[in-house]
């Protein structure tokens, strides 16, 4: 088998303002003699239409040609009275034959059209003309070849909506929509010499930089816009295709109310399933990219946790079976880490069940039921035994990091979890290390009374001097040992049982330029508490992970412009949430909030004592209180007014807002980042250091943003 590639930016290309056109073969005033045809195919074009234009009226003879739509909608006229509205999975085939005219025109005002135009050269001449539209809609080609086009010399007869269409040519042509990792087998259609050609369509103008689909046919990757001559053939045989190609979104990091799983729903109503899949894909594509990984890398940083949402891999209403478009992102981002020597931890963010009450589980509940329900406990084992057979030979991948901040209410439950899942994962792989956050938000460690090998065990430590409600950081004396007595409570296990520390997430919250008057002289106290936290934690040669790295301007070490469109979109809204404290993280005072929940807390405090002192021990009742009233239910209430923000937008907004993201039009956060970097090499850091002693435990501070 020979394959010659035809890469995507060697085509002919022309910008003409209302046509946005790709040429495969010689077409217009293109022209290349090495790229006239092959074999009977003549053109190959991918055209981008703006909205109210088109081509007027022209004359065909003898070609056989096919629009395949790919986005939008094209009005398609001819001199045999046909006149159609073509819409995406429609077909439209003309035979020319012995001569027509037609049009083919964007009627719509807003949105251009994206089609592909493939024209034949007939077997037989002087055909009479004749006209066909058929619809493959996107379930025929998911995974799977569906077969659009069919020479008449092996067609069925068949003349259903999906049937393929009949031509008078030795072609045929089949399409198919791959979710990564999938294969599927092209079977060569006759005896003898062929040939296969392949194209993969573009999801923008020009091929992304980093990420976007890819294939594999043999040895070689073809990637959007590219295309292969596939040569050497002979049939009975078959050509193999194969798609090649943070994934845990939080509701202040993009900005939504609520939880990521209704926040999808309900921009899935408003987009639509098209424009809903290609605003989250393009959105995970730019969040994360090369320019990232090598700023990450700039600043002395070697590790990224990387946050990923069960519901990627895996359907509540479809369990234990994987989703194998999961890992398109997630092997990007894997990868992209790897070619700047960063190590990914790989962190199930939010498991089935839920494994905590709070908004970062994906819960849209005040409880984790994950803990009472064995069927959710075996779903997240069965999926881990499927990520560790993915990963098991990367050695970029640093460890397995199997449950977040989890909050089990008996505490008993969780170490016996890891004995289960530790050896689970040991019969695929029994060399990446385990990452095991400590129980209730990974403060406690209640019950653990040994250490598992080849495991490094988490903490989390935030300070509520890091957070708007929060004592104000001023740098005293006592204020720097409350830091480091709330971190050595949180590491006692580890120094008990002479393990590594890690402490997986750390981080204070940054005040608004746009909102907050005093600003600058908040935020430089934030900055003096986290340097403060770095100090105690190269004191204790430990290794630990900033939360996060990138959101819209409330933590990350990048975040979205104010002036970006995502921003702009969003902004009268997050002053909302701001106002109604629908956000549990960073929250500010607010007099309506508290005039409402302050009575109801002392009423509840008043007839029901213990309620301060229910699990999780850190929330009080006033934490508890606004969890349910406002980052449930008021969440859930508001999240259509969210994604109606979006509501009528072109496929070019909804990428500019995605585009919001990507880090060449981000901001970035410098007194964090250079605290960071003065930070991230410490001598002699070893699993093995030999730390200070510490001292007996203080009482646990209370986190309740």
């Amino acid at each position: 088998m020979k394959i010659a590639p035809r890469p995507w930016n060697e085509r002919g290309h022309a910008d003409h303002g209302w046509l946005y056109t790709y040429h495969t073969f010689s077409f217009a005033s293109y022209w290349s003699p090495e790229h006239e045809s092959f074999g009977p195919l003549r053109v190959i074009n991918e055209d981008r239409v703006a909205p109210g234009t088109g081509f007027g009226a022209h004359s065909h003879a003898e070609f056989l040609i096919w629009s395949y739509i790919v986005r939008g909608e094209l009005e398609h006229k001819d001199s045999m009275g046909n006149l159609e509205r073509l819409r995406r999975g429609d077909v439209q085939f003309t035979s020319a034959g012995t001569g027509i005219r037609h049009s083919e025109f964007n009627r719509n005002r807003d949105d251009e059209v994206h089609f592909l135009q493939i024209w034949a050269k007939p077997a037989v001449s002087r055909l009479a003309p004749a006209y066909t539209t058929r619809n493959f809609p996107d379930e025929l080609k998911i995974n799977r070849l569906c077969r659009v086009m069919e020479s008449v010399d092996r067609h069925d007869g068949g003349d259903g909506e999906s049937d393929p269409i009949p031509l008078h040519a030795d072609v045929s042509m089949s399409a198919s929509l791959l979710e990564p990792g999938v294969k599927v087998r092209h079977q060569l259609v006759a005896d003898g010499e062929r040939k296969v050609y392949a194209h993969v369509v573009m999801s923008g103008r020009e091929q992304p930089k980093d990420g976007g689909a890819a294939i594999r046919i043999g040895d070689k990757v073809l990637r959007e816009g590219d295309g292969a001559y596939v040569e050497g053939l002979k049939g009975p045989g078959e050509v193999v295709v194969e798609s090649k190609l943070t994934l845990s979104m939080e509701n202040f990091i993009t900005g939504f109310p609520g939880h990521e799983h209704q926040h999808r729903a309900a921009m899935l109503k408003v987009l639509g399933k098209e424009k809903y899949d290609f605003f989250f894909d393009k959105w995970l594509e730019y969040f994360f990219t090369d320019k990232d990984a090598e700023f990450f890398a700039s600043k002395g940083l070697n590790c990224l946790r990387i946050p990923f949402n069960y519901r990627h891999f895996e359907d509540d209403m479809n369990p234990r079976v994987l989703k194998e478009s999961g890992f398109k992102h997630l092997d990007r981002v894997v990868d992209l880490c790897a070619k700047h020597r960063i190590y990914t931890i790989l962190d199930m963010h939010t498991v089935p069940g839920g494994q905590h009450g709070d908004w970062h589980a994906d819960n849209a509940t005040n409880y984790g039921a994950f803990w009472d329900y064995k069927d959710h406990q075996d779903r997240t084992v069965w999926l881990w035994e499927q990520i560790a057979s993915r990963y098991k030979d990367n050695t970029w991948v640093a460890g397995y990091n199997p449950i977040n901040e989890p909050c089990d209410p008996l505490h008993w439950r969780l170490p016996a979890f890891y004995d289960r899942i530790e050896a689970a994962i040991r019969k695929i792989d029994p060399r990446h290390i385990l990452w095991l956050d400590g129980n209730t938000f990974a403060m406690e460690w209640k019950y653990f009374d040994k250490k598992l090998p080849n495991a490094v065990y988490a903490l989390h430590d935030y300070t509520m001097m890091g957070f708007p409600k929060g004592e104000k950081f001023t740098g005293s004396t006592e204020q720097k040992a409350k830091l480091e007595r709330q971190f050595l409570r949180k590491a006692e296990f580890m120094y008990k049982f002479e393990t590594p520390i890690w402490n997986g997430e750390f981080g204070p919250v940054y005040a608004n330029p746009e909102l907050d008057a005093d600003h600058a002289a908040v935020n430089a106290t934030r900055y003096d508490v986290l340097s403060t936290q770095l100090g105690i934690y190269d004191k204790y040669k430990i290794h630990w992970s900033i939360w996060l790295y990138k959101d819209i301007g409330v933590q990350g070490m990048v975040h979205t412009s104010p002036r970006s469109r995502w921003n702009r979109t969003i902004a009268p809204f997050l002053v909302r949430k701001r106002e109604l404290q629908l956000d549990a993280w960073g929250r500010h005072p607010s007099k309506q909030v508290e005039d409402v929940v302050d009575p109801l807390v002392a009423w509840i405090d008043r007839v029901a004592p213990t309620s301060a002192q229910q699990y999780p021990t850190p929330w009080h009742t006033e934490r508890q209180i606004t969890r349910l009233i406002n980052q449930i239910w008021l969440s859930t209430c508001l999240q259509d007014e969210f994604a109606r923000l979006f509501e009528g937008m072109s496929f070019e907004d909804l990428d500019e807002c995605a585009r919001s993201f990507a880090f060449e039009e981000c901001v970035q956060r410098e007194g964090l980042n250079r605290a960071l970097e003065e930070h991230s090499a410490v001598p002699e850091l070893a699993a093995d250091w030999r730390r200070p002693a510490y001292k007996p435990s203080d009482p646990q501070e209370a986190i309740g943003v």
